[in-house]
Formats: structure tokens, C-alpha cells, sequence
């Protein structure tokens, strides 16, 4: 996002600075908050609202031309985030039997970080070959696609609760 600011929409870079802080407070001030209200509910459909937080936070990137659009969309984003990662996190525990947990753990965090290893090289290919607003197309594409999963499991799976969001 920031050279897509920056080199796009002229987002100085000392004004930029202010959408991730943005989302470092967000998640150190409400962090604790919103998982309150999520461990209320079953995580799938929670996982699927934080999911479509997070498509809309970044399709709506291709709609800001201004530091005051990429700040909302990150704000968007972050409330996907806050809600979306710690349920995940305790889903995938609460699925592990105790004595596989960690593999469970790694395998989820295996997930993340092969993601954050393919999105540039994705992003990349769009903004080369489509054009830079294309990057984020793509993540609204690929975010209405864990949308549609995270539905179809929550319809297959109504009633799951893991014991460790029950707490």
C-alpha cells in the first residue's frame, strides 16, 4: 500500500505513516475488546465476518485516491484482522487433539506464511501485466473466495464450538 499511495496518489510519505500506526493501535487498544464479543459465538460464522472485513478493507483500497480512503480502508482491515485472527488461532488449537496441537499450530502458521510469500509475487503480476489497481482486485477476489469457504464450512459444521473459545 504505501508505494501504491505514494507513487500513485502522491500520499506523503510522513502523512502514510499515520494508516499503519492506525492499525498498530487499533489492535494493541481493542484487541481484547473484540475478542471479548467474538468467543461469544461459534468461530466459523465469526471467522467469515472477519473475513469479509478484511475483502472489503482490501477492494476498497482500489477505490481510495486519498490518504482519508486508504486510512478508512485500513481501519476496515483492521477490524477484519481483530476479528478474524485470534478466533482463528483458537480454532485451530481447539480442532488439535492436546499431544498434536503444535503440529496443528505450525501447519496454520504455515498457512499465513506461505501466503505472505505468494501474495507480492501475485500483487506483482497484476500491477506488471493488468495494472497497479489490479493488486487489489486480486486480494478482494481471493478475500471473497475464504468468504465462500468459510460459508460452506460453517454450513457443514453448524454447531462446532471449540473447547478452547468456550472458555
Amino acid at each position: 500500500m504505501p508505494v501504491y499511495a505514494n507513487g500513485i496518489y502522491n500520499v506523503p510519505e510522513n502523512q502514510y505513516g499515520f494508516i499503519p500506526t492506525t492499525n498498530a493501535l487499533m489492535v494493541v487498544f481493542l484487541q481484547v475488546f473484540a475478542t471479548r464479543i467474538t468467543k461469544r459465538y461459534p468461530p466459523l460464522p465469526v471467522m467469515l465476518v472477519g473475513t469479509i472485513f478484511y475483502a472489503l478493507g482490501v477492494g476498497s483500497v482500489a477505490l481510495g485516491h486519498s490518504f482519508m480512503g486508504f486510512w478508512i480502508s485500513i481501519i476496515i482491515m483492521t477490524i477484519g484482522e481483530l476479528i478474524l485472527m485470534p478466533t482463528s488461532s483458537s480454532y485451530v488449537a481447539g480442532l488439535a487433539p492436546p499431544d498434536m496441537r503444535g503440529r496443528y499450530m505450525s501447519i496454520a502458521g504455515l498457512t499465513w506464511s506461505a501466503a505472505a510469500g505468494i501474495a507480492p509475487l501475485l500483487g506483482g503480476f497484476l500491477n506488471d501485466n493488468i495494472a497497479p489497481v489490479a493488486t487489489w482486485y486480486g486480494g478482494f477476489v481471493i478475500g471473497i473466495v475464504g468468504i465462500l469457504g468459510f460459508f460452506i464450512l460453517s454450513k457443514k459444521q453448524p454447531g462446532i464450538q471449540s473447547s478452547i473459545l468456550a472458555e
